[in-house]
């Protein structure tokens, strides 16, 4: 009996994870790029930080080839803030995204 108390309460768990799974990963958005500089050289080891209004959201570093990658970002409003030593500071304003872009 006990047993099968729990198959029944893992099986409604495993339909709902299944029923929602989807939905939450469906909104969520990547934001993505490459950092250059003015003359479309790209900038290694750049600091990338995505922002919401004055808040950190999160922060990475660009690759060996400029390139920097943000997942699962809720939608919203964002702005992209770039700085790399010996370069000026760069903003990416009102990257607006939706769900699953």
């Amino acid at each position: 009996m006990l047993f099968g108390m729990f198959f029944r309460w893992l099986g409604r768990v495993m339909f709902v994870v299944v029923l929602f799974g989807p939905h939450v990963a469906a909104a969520q958005s990547v934001v993505s790029g490459t950092v250059t500089d003015p003359q479309s050289a790209v900038v290694p080891d750049a600091r990338v930080a995505l922002m919401s209004g004055r808040s950190e959201v999160r922060t990475t570093r660009t690759d060996a080839q400029g390139r920097y990658r943000f997942e699962a970002v809720p939608p919203g409003t964002y702005s992209v803030v770039v700085s790399a030593s010996g370069f000026q500071a760069a903003t990416s304003t009102s990257v607006t995204l939706s769900a699953g872009q």
